[in-house]
């Protein structure tokens, strides 16, 4: 019966070649695209506007419920993320010891002092406020 693997000499040749390949890949730099003329890193809820959520917070309708809580649930995995990530031996609990309405009310009193800035830096901008408050 004829064997299925290749000779061993075959399979360094084949080793060598693909790390010969793999070397000269890294060492040529991709060509460069044009860049678009918007590239956002952040994207998604956390890019909108604060005068989106300022806006919706009121929930007077199904739409501004879901948008405004929508918004509020991102905000509240930025913050479980700030406390654990650097943290995961001793998680910290900035936040945590609000309400949910009171977080809330927060970040729309923040979103309303700087309506055109994105959510994720007025989110940033409470948390940082409350750790040093301790809260």
């Amino acid at each position: 019966m004829p064997s299925v693997c290749p000779p061993r000499t075959a399979v360094l040749a084949a080793s060598a070649a693909l790390v010969l390949l793999a070397t000269c890949a890294a060492a040529t730099p991709p060509p460069k695209a044009a860049a678009p003329k918007e590239s956002p890193a952040l994207y998604g809820m956390g890019a909108q506007p604060c005068k989106a959520f300022v806006d919706v917070s009121g929930e007077k309708d199904n739409r501004e419920i879901a948008l405004s809580g929508a918004m509020f649930s991102w905000a509240q995995g930025w913050f479980s993320a700030r406390n654990v990530i650097g943290h995961e031996n001793a998680p910290r609990t900035v936040g945590g010891t609000l309400s949910a309405e009171r977080l809330k009310s927060l970040l729309v009193d923040e979103c309303r002092s700087h309506p055109d800035e994105a959510i994720y830096l007025a989110v940033n901008n409470l948390y940082q406020t409350l750790a040093s408050k301790g809260l």
